[in-house]
């Protein structure tokens, strides 16, 4: 897969939203969720887990968390918007989310992974990391250099996304992660946790945008003993 593909690809998520915009009704009982893409598995998890529980299914559409704003500031029909503390904070600048009540869906680690067969020494081998912080949330390029990796063994990728692909085809012996990217592939494991960056913590919240029947039950869901476990087991963790 080329640059160019992957970062059409890269875009190709946050148009998603719009192909509901146009079908959407006030008598629905789907809810659309914008996240980032590190969130999508762990959400769609909830999702599931919310439609068995309240008959509401649940869309989600992850995208690079530095196309969120932008995407809602067009005023496609999104319900629900899930991302790091930092890019919800720029959206509810923007006037772009309700004075509903926010939930946290738990910390994100980083974390330094390879492929569940990889084999000898990780010291030398080629390490990526994702090079766009809007497209992550994850200044790769710094924790790299704090880990005091050697430039020439970077290998630069868009986003955690791109970094699980190159492990998994042999481009990158060990890549920097989040971990629910490491819990959504069972190909992958954790070496060990970057202790000098703090997790990231994580909210959603009802946007503006919102035209389908109560969003904010989601909201409310995943405060409840269910939706934690299944967060916690996609690798967010739960405060105590």
């Amino acid at each position: 897969m080329t640059t160019v593909q992957r970062r059409m690809l890269l875009a190709a998520p946050a148009l998603l939203p719009l192909a509901m915009a146009g079908t959407a009704t006030a008598a629905t009982t789907d809810l659309a969720l914008i996240c980032d893409l590190a969130l999508g598995r762990a959400l769609r998890t909830a999702g599931q887990a919310f439609r068995a529980s309240h008959g509401v299914r649940l869309h989600v559409f992850p995208t690079a968390p530095g196309l969120i704003v932008p995407q809602l500031a067009r005023q496609v029909q999104i319900d629900l918007v899930a991302t790091q503390s930092g890019f919800l904070q720029q959206a509810e600048q923007a006037g772009l989310l309700t004075a509903a009540p926010r939930a946290g869906i738990g910390s994100n680690a980083i974390v330094v992974a390879e492929t569940s067969d990889a084999q000898g020494p990780t010291e030398s081998g080629a390490v990526a990391v994702a090079e766009l912080a809007g497209a992550s949330g994850m200044e790769g390029a710094a924790i790299a250099a704090g880990l005091g990796i050697d430039k020439a063994r970077i290998v630069s990728a868009i986003d955690t996304t791109e970094v699980a692909f190159l492990l998994t085809t042999g481009a990158a012996r060990t890549g920097v992660l989040y971990l629910t990217d490491v819990r959504a592939d069972p190909r992958l494991r954790v070496i060990s946790a970057i202790k000098d960056q703090p997790p990231a913590p994580c909210f959603s919240a009802v946007t503006k945008g919102a035209r389908r029947p109560d969003p904010a039950a989601f909201i409310a869901f995943l405060a409840t003993p269910q939706a934690r476990q299944v967060l916690a087991s996609a690798g967010l963790e739960q405060p105590a």
